[in-house]
């Protein structure tokens, strides 16, 4: 299945969309089939199934709780989630119900693109703080990011897994942001979407697990659209503990018309959430393909480096050393090497200079091909 290639270009896939002749590793879904027994199922219960107006099975919820027992050791209860129909549109309830027009939105860049869309769509500000790199490690200096903040700012728009650098958060590091959230009473908006995609001795910590204190100003998002192929799925969750601000996000749900299940996504987080074998050799595929690229960039001399990645399938590589700006780059990787890969300045005007992140979930034959292209032209 992950070694399988096929051509996606007649599927109506948004990656591939007038592509004529260029490889898009830009988009974040994987070019792999989705899992055989899962689509199976899929099929069998639509055999089965009328395909009528429907409400969210109980089984849909006892997954999510079970899921989050036991692969990141945190208890929650029935009452703290809510079905919704994909992470960016809770997000967007989320900021239009939970905080108001003109406030500041605080956001740890380079940071996931549609944060800021999402922020400024809805007439807010966009409070970037950057992010402390070094030779690609990234972390918080709670000095600057305390400087950083405005009266006006109300919440923390954040990933956990990091996109675009693939950065895990240790304990340490959010239990400090929380109580940093905490003092100034700054709520956070979790996206964690890439949870499940975490390697090596890397273990994801949902920042609402620290304390109950922290877990008060939260909501985490998540869906298993990322980790078993699903992303053409309308299908999502919510997750707080804080009734109040939960209650008040339903209410902003239904008013957008975000939280109408379909006849299958239900059926289909319940499904995933039983195919860890899957997800197990998908991500032992995903890390030897980075660690090819690491390879292939080094065995032709590229000038390209890249920290490897703690999680997701995206790498964020570094093309600083070229010594060109990232319209000239991106020409370069069109015309000359044939690939599509997302503009670092999407993620940040400032931090994201000098870089493009890649997906590098495809068939390793193909991956290495493209490689071979970029290494080439960029030594």
């Amino acid at each position: 299945m992950l070694k399988q290639s096929f051509n996606r270009e007649k599927t109506n896939s948004t990656k591939y969309r007038n592509s004529k002749g260029i490889t898009p590793l830009c988009v974040a879904d994987m070019d792999f089939l989705t899992s055989s027994s899962l689509t199976n199922k899929m099929i069998k219960r639509l055999k089965k199934s009328t395909l009528g107006y429907s409400y969210v099975d109980c089984n849909f919820y006892s997954s999510i709780q079970e899921w989050m027992k036991q692969n990141h050791n945190w208890k929650i209860q029935r009452e703290y989630i809510l079905f919704s129909q994909s992470v960016l549109s809770s997000l967007n309830s989320t900021i239009q119900i939970l905080t108001e027009i003109n406030d500041d939105i605080l956001i740890l860049s380079p940071e996931y693109h549609a944060f800021y869309y999402l922020i400024e769509r809805n007439q807010r500000n966009v409070l970037e703080y950057s992010l402390e790199e070094d030779k690609g490690e990234y972390h918080i200096d709670f000095k600057k990011l305390k400087n950083s903040l405005t009266k006006k700012t109300k919440a923390l728009l954040f990933s956990s897994p990091h996109n675009p650098i693939g950065k895990v958060w240790t304990y340490e590091e959010l239990e400090k942001l929380g109580k940093f959230c905490l003092q100034n009473n700054i709520l956070i908006f979790s996206d964690e979407i890439h949870s499940d995609l975490v390697y090596s001795q890397n273990k994801h910590i949902p920042i609402a697990s620290i304390s109950s204190e922290i877990s008060n100003i939260c909501l985490t998002f998540n869906s298993p659209s990322k980790s078993f192929n699903l992303v053409g799925f309308v299908l999502s969750y919510i997750i707080s503990t804080n009734e109040i601000l939960l209650s008040k996000v339903n209410k902003q749900l239904t008013l957008n018309l975000y939280n109408k299940v379909n006849a299958i996504n239900d059926f289909m987080l319940i499904e995933a959430y039983k195919e860890k074998k899957w997800l197990q050799d998908l991500k032992s595929y995903l890390y030897k393909n980075i660690v090819i690229t690491d390879k292939l960039l080094k065995k032709y001399n590229s000038k390209i480096t890249f920290k490897i990645p703690e999680s997701t399938y995206l790498i964020w590589l570094d093309f600083r050393e070229i010594s060109l700006n990232n319209t000239i780059i991106e020409e370069k990787l069109i015309n000359n090497c044939k690939v599509r890969l997302l503009n670092g300045n999407d993620f940040s005007s400032k931090e994201g200079n000098g870089f493009f992140r890649m997906n590098i979930a495809l068939p390793r034959k193909k991956l290495i091909k493209v490689l071979k292209q970029i290494a080439i032209e960029f030594k």
